[in-house]
């Protein structure tokens, strides 16, 4: 069942929790403190499943998203990307960051 915010569009189908940003293509820092409570309240709920982050028409994210994404994997969250624009791609892969998440291309 799809929880609907101003932002954040979160499902769970198993194995993995999903969270969709619609067709909001820049995700302003004033949605970041939205994101991240959501995504804490997940993590919460549903300890140990991986995180899916379907990117369909995301063309940028400020890197306070990256960060909290990047720190999920460390706390031992495996997180999933999907959909990713080229732009985005780019930026993961000049910072590195392709090499902390799994990408796919499509959302499962």
């Amino acid at each position: 069942m799809a929880i609907r915010h101003e932002v954040v569009r979160v499902y769970e189908t198993d194995p993995v929790v999903v969270i969709g940003f619609g067709d909001v293509a820049e995700l302003e820092p004033s949605q970041i403190a939205e994101c991240r409570e959501e995504i804490n309240a997940l993590m919460s709920l549903h300890d140990g499943k991986p995180l899916a982050i379907d990117l369909m028409d995301v063309q940028y994210i400020p890197s306070v998203m990256l960060g909290m994404l990047a720190s999920l994997t460390r706390l031992g969250t495996e997180v999933q990307l999907y959909n990713i624009s080229r732009e985005v791609r780019h930026v993961l892969k000049i910072t590195h960051l392709d090499r902390l998440f799994s990408i796919h291309e499509r959302v499962v």
